[in-house]
């Protein structure tokens, strides 16, 4: 089994054992843990999030990992994930939403010739505005599935070895 694929089942199951969403409520404010994956401009990730709601707005942040292969071989995969819902519709079992998130990436350059270049790191930056739905898996359910689908931007910096210079693509 693959490195990513164990800590993908790895934040799966701290998710799972920490009840999914829920672990303390006070004056209508929920705070939790959950576990997400989502396809993106890097590729498919797997999320584990802290997140806080209060009333419609929950705010969310957490590591992400990459699982999926890029265009170049790179290693150190590792990023973080920020967001923002806000609960438009909601009843017991079905809310829609409107869905802030940025994202970025850390990578490796590609030096298959081992130039010295002085921990320099490759980066991803990505922003998107979704609408999604969660569907509660029962009324008294912590646990939930949604979908999110939108649009968004990015920003990659990388380290071009062979140049020795960075270089910013938008897209």
């Amino acid at each position: 089994m693959g490195k990513a694929v164990k800590i993908s089942l790895a934040i799966l199951l701290i998710a799972a054992c920490s009840n999914a969403q829920s672990i303390e409520r006070s004056n209508n404010m929920e705070a939790g843990i959950s576990a997400a994956s989502s396809f993106t401009y890097t590729g498919i990730n797997s999320y584990l999030l802290l997140d806080a709601r209060l009333g419609r707005h929950d705010l969310y942040a957490g590591p992400k990992i990459v699982l999926s292969d890029s265009y170049l071989p790179y290693k150190a995969i590792m990023g973080y994930d920020v967001g923002y819902n806000f609960f438009a519709l909601t009843n017991a079992r079905l809310s829609a939403l409107v869905n802030l998130d940025y994202q970025i990436s850390y990578y490796d350059p590609y030096n298959p010739n081992k130039v010295d270049i002085a921990n320099r790191k490759n980066a991803i930056n990505e922003l998107f505005l979704s609408l999604g739905i969660n569907y509660r898996l029962s009324r008294k359910s912590r646990f939930s599935v949604g979908l999110n689908l939108g649009t968004g931007v990015f920003l990659e910096k990388y380290y071009d070895v062979m140049e020795l210079n960075k270089n910013i693509t938008p897209g």
